[in-house]
């Protein structure tokens, strides 16, 4: 097994803690899915990246103290959409 197949299955457990425990802890949820995110688009899965970086924009914006942390996930999001045109 790779090492972004490494990575892959180390955020799919710690989501599925996070979810295992029910945790209200928008924050570190939402940075894991963001960086779930990073990993898709650094193999080349922009739709998998865009999934896990909408995840996340809609995690911290329920939160409703965390506009930086959207803000940084629109701007991925961005980004896919950019790439996904060059890919084209």
């Amino acid at each position: 097994m790779g090492q972004y197949e490494l990575a892959k299955q180390a955020f799919t457990d710690a989501l599925g803690s996070y979810s295992q425990l029910q945790s209200t802890d928008h924050y570190y949820m939402g940075w894991c899915l963001y960086h779930f995110g990073l990993l898709f688009k650094y193999m080349g899965e922009f739709t998998e990246a865009r999934k896990k970086f909408q995840e996340a924009r809609d995690l911290f914006a329920s939160h409703g103290e965390m506009q930086e942390l959207v803000q940084m996930c629109e701007e991925a999001l961005e980004e896919m959409e950019s790439l996904a045109e060059v890919a084209q």
